[in-house]
């Protein structure tokens, strides 16, 4: 039998861990309490946070004409996807995007291409890029010189479907990377984010293809040969197709000290640019005359230049060279067999280029020799 001693013994062992569990319990409720509060705070902030969250609306946006400039922000439409906004992004050739990380998170943007270990998913010829990891408020500028639709990816978030699109000029939807079957490769987030973002993109091209059509130049205009040469002469900057930028005409004929006017008839900038040394290009006019670059020409704006200098002057569109927009300007009537244009274009040409200006030079070697 126990005794009353021995009892209240147990008893007071017993009511001090009583009080010992209470007191913990105490502690407990009290880091409870804490951790509501936290609990509260994160709840707080992500309150503060979802109503930070970038508008679906926004975010799937569809341009309605191409900038020279474009912003395009990394976030959150909601805790657990990632964006791009807009996923859609439309420059002028020679624009530019520039991409800023406005997120927690780090992101990056990266094109689908070869040189990324990607299947290529942009304009054949064009360059690939990778912004590497940009933390908050980190940004990413890629210049776009190639007309075409290019895709791109976050690196950390693919898999999520973290893809965009940027749409450079008005490119023909046929043949473009961007819209052949989606790799295996590819997470079947992206790939599904893709094919959505693609049907946008082909009834854009489509709808200003249809809006805008009538307004390319003729092709027999832009190919044909003056039939003598003229004290002044005026070129267009124009288009023949929604990917081909061209000078309208091709080849222009001046008498010596006649002079040629370049009107920008399109709604893209261009320039007419000599190529020679003064322009960081291989000489391409005749020996001791003088290049010219007009700089860029807004719609509607002019350059004019005067040629002294008897020979064959090779130029070019600076945005758009490497679409091969160049043009000849003959003036006088020159001994061919002594003019630098008359060369093979040089390497550092890009190829459409130097295959034109080839094709213009047999046009010059026909009619002149």
């Amino acid at each position: 039998m126990m005794s009353n001693d021995s009892f209240s013994r147990r008893t007071v062992i017993g009511t001090a861990g009583s009080i010992a569990v209470l007191a913990l319990a105490g502690c407990a409720g009290s880091a409870n309490s804490g951790g509501s509060q936290t609990t509260t705070q994160t709840t707080a902030s992500g309150q503060q946070e979802a109503e930070g969250f970038a508008s679906v609306e926004e975010v799937q946006q569809v341009p309605g004409e191409p900038v020279e400039q474009a912003t395009v922000e990394m976030t959150m439409v909601s805790k657990t996807q990632p964006v791009f906004d807009p996923e859609i992004t439309w420059v002028k050739p020679g624009g530019s995007v520039t991409w800023k990380n406005v997120d927690e998170d780090p992101h990056t943007t990266t094109a689908f291409a070869p040189s990324n270990d990607k299947p290529q998913r942009i304009p054949d010829g064009a360059d690939g890029w990778d912004s590497g990891i940009l933390k908050t408020d980190q940004t990413f500028t890629q210049t776009f010189d190639n007309a075409g639709v290019y895709q791109y990816y976050c690196t950390p978030h693919e898999s999520l479907g973290m893809v965009g699109i940027v749409v450079v000029g008005t490119p023909d939807p046929a043949g473009q990377p961007a819209f052949s079957s989606f790799q295996d490769s590819i997470p079947q987030k992206a790939s599904s984010k893709l094919e959505t973002l693609d049907g946008k993109v082909k009834t854009l091209l489509s709808s200003h293809q249809s809006s805008s059509g009538e307004e390319f130049a003729s092709k027999q205009e832009v190919e044909s040969f003056p039939s003598e040469p003229v004290e002044r002469a005026k070129t267009t900057m124009t288009m023949v197709s929604e990917t081909e930028p061209v000078f309208n005409p091709e080849i222009t004929w001046v008498k010596p000290g006649g002079s040629v006017t370049w009107k920008n008839v399109d709604e893209d900038p261009h320039t007419t640019t000599a190529f020679a040394p003064s322009n960081d290009k291989p000489q391409r006019i005749p020996d001791g005359a003088d290049g010219w670059d007009s700089g860029i020409l807004e719609t509607d704006q002019t350059f004019t230049q005067t040629f002294d200098t008897e020979g064959i002057y090779d130029y070019y569109c600076t945005p758009h060279e490497a679409l091969g927009m160049v043009g000849v300007v003959i003036v006088g009537t020159p001994d061919l067999s002594n003019q630098p244009a008359m060369t093979a274009p040089q390497d550092s040409i890009p190829e459409t280029a130097r295959s034109k200006l080839t094709a213009l030079h047999k046009e010059i070697d026909a009619k002149l020799s």
